[in-house]
C-alpha cells in the first residue's frame, strides 16, 4: 500500500482520482487499495507532521513511498 500526502490539491483533482479508483474498481480490475491523508495549507501539513513525527515516519521505512507520493501544490 503506498501512502500518499496531498497538500492544498484542489477538490477537482481528488475528485477525479477517486472515481477513477472506483472506475476501475467497477470495470473489475484488481487496484491497490489507496491510503492517503490530505491538508488544506502547508501549515497545517507542518502542524501534524512536526519533525519528530516525520522521523517516526521514517524509521518506519515509509520515506521512499512518501517521497515518491507527495504532492504539494502552492
Amino acid at each position: 500500500m503506498k501512502l500518499e500526502i496531498y497538500v492544498a490539491e484542489p477538490f477537482e483533482e481528488m475528485k477525479a482520482r477517486s472515481l477513477e479508483q472506483a472506475r476501475r474498481i467497477d470495470a473489475g480490475e484488481t487496484v491497490e487499495a489507496m491510503c492517503g491523508v490530505g491538508f488544506e495549507t502547508p501549515s497545517q501539513f507542518s502542524e501534524v507532521f512536526t519533525p519528530k513525527r516525520w522521523e517516526l515516519v521514517e524509521s518506519l521505512n515509509l520515506e521512499s513511498s512518501v517521497d515518491r507520493f507527495l504532492r504539494c501544490v502552492t
